[in-house]
């Protein structure tokens, strides 16, 4: 399911993770929206992720889970125009298209802990619910109600401890709902004002009490229990950023210089900023007024359009003038910076 974390690795578009329980050592797997299967181990610290292999007949990949039900229960995942798969990670050369019917506009799956044969749910961006089994291999989606005044859902996960325990759904405008499947009709809007822009829900195994976190876009992580009714928030961490690199290769100087940024905000927008010495300051002016800088008396220069992996480059015509100065990039949606680099 969404809800453990989205990964990172370059190159890559990750639509999910999810825990992989085959294996004797603690292993998750994460899928690509194209299908492409990947798996990290404990040991290696989440740092190198194995291709496994890809699903067959693709469209879009929004979601995927182990079901509940043993060690070896079936990997499902969706899209959201309708197409089921079915795989067993150490065999996924045998992983099947189950169904192309499903019910369109999924946007996650997650266990259902309540069923005594393995079950999951499926969540659709406006709150409409649906249950299938691994008795008929996941080709039928049953409806089982809608969350009240849903809209914009971006993850459900059912709360640890038991397996009647709560199930949660979160919306990217500040909404929770708690529901029973059994009893949707009976599902509550527990609070509007969570914080906004969540995108991803799991279960937090680590508390005596029933627990969930939820992330933001943003990496800022919180914290809900069960005894207060999924009402409060509270933030218990940001995740780091990727870090933003500045590079400036080429010269001598004057003359024609290569200037390139990686690790910036998906199609967002980075500043340079350039000194004449290094030292200790902060952002002048704009949205990062008081960011901290590695740079004296800091001149904000332009501001440039980064792709959609977060990369910009350009070659770039120095003079004189401008030899011997520092430079240094501003990532202006995070406000995160580069270290400085000198005009080569």
């Amino acid at each position: 399911m969404k809800g453990i974390c989205e990964p990172t690795q370059e190159g890559l578009t990750w639509s999910a993770v999810f825990e992989d329980r085959f294996e004797p050592t603690a292993s998750v797997l994460a899928a690509t929206s194209s299908g492409d299967i990947y798996q990290a181990f404990t040991d290696t610290a989440w740092t190198v992720w194995s291709f496994v292999g890809a699903l067959p007949d693709v469209s879009s990949v929004v979601d995927c889970t182990q079901a509940p039900g043993g060690l070896s229960a079936d990997f499902v995942c969706v899209s959201n125009d309708g197409r089921v798969w079915e795989f067993d990670p150490r065999r996924i050369d045998e992983a099947n298209l189950r169904t192309d019917a499903a019910p369109t506009d999924f946007v996650a799956v997650f266990p259902d802990r309540f069923e005594e044969t393995s079950s999951v749910l499926a969540v659709t961006g406006v709150g409409d619910v649906y249950q299938a089994s691994t008795t008929d291999a996941w080709v039928s989606w049953t409806f089982m109600g809608a969350l009240p005044g849903g809209s914009d859902v971006v993850d459900c996960t059912q709360s640890p401890q038991a397996a009647s325990a709560d199930f949660v759904c979160a919306s990217d405008d500040g909404r929770i709902w708690e529901f029973d499947p059994r009893r949707i009709d009976e599902a509550k809007l527990r609070t509007e004002a969570a914080p906004a822009g969540f995108v991803a829900c799991g279960e937090d195994r680590w508390q005596e009490i029933s627990a969930v976190l939820c992330v933001t876009g943003e990496g800022e992580i919180y914290q809900a229990f069960t005894t207060d009714a999924w009402v409060t928030w509270t933030l218990v961490g940001k995740l780091p950023h990727v870090p933003l690199v500045l590079q400036a290769t080429g010269g001598p100087c004057p003359g024609l210089i290569s200037v390139s940024v990686s690790g910036g905000s998906p199609n967002g927008q980075v500043g340079f900023i350039a000194s004449a010495s290094l030292g200790s300051d902060t952002v002048p002016s704009g949205p990062c007024t008081g960011t901290p800088l590695d740079i004296l008396s800091p001149t904000p220069l332009t501001s440039v359009a980064v792709d959609a992996d977060g990369d910009f480059g350009i070659d770039v015509e120095v003079p004189a003038g401008a030899c011997g100065m520092f430079l240094q990039a501003l990532d202006l949606s995070t406000c995160n910076t580069s270290a400085a680099e000198p005009v080569p």
